[in-house]
């Protein structure tokens, strides 16, 4: 079994943003999502009032870019 030091259930914009600053300290992460890393945003088709979009973007697009951030961190994504 292994062990880590943070355990998220929720892989949306919050649980990416505790995983991403955790696994930055140094910490063993292990980031639990049913579906793929975006969690709700991406069952939505515009965010109109997302800081740093002005023009709103997609649910999809957000998603794909929170899963870009993830690249390369020691981030453990179990099968959820």
């Amino acid at each position: 079994m292994k062990l880590h030091d943070a355990v998220i259930i929720g892989g949306g914009p919050a649980g990416i943003t505790a995983a991403l600053y955790l696994a930055r300290s140094g910490c063993s992460v292990a980031l639990f999502e049913q579906l793929t890393p975006g969690g709700q945003v991406l069952q939505t088709e515009s965010l109109e009032n997302y800081p740093g979009y002005p023009q709103g973007i997609k649910g999809y697009e957000l998603a794909d870019l929170f899963t870009a951030h993830l690249e390369g961190l020691n981030i453990d994504r179990p099968a959820g």
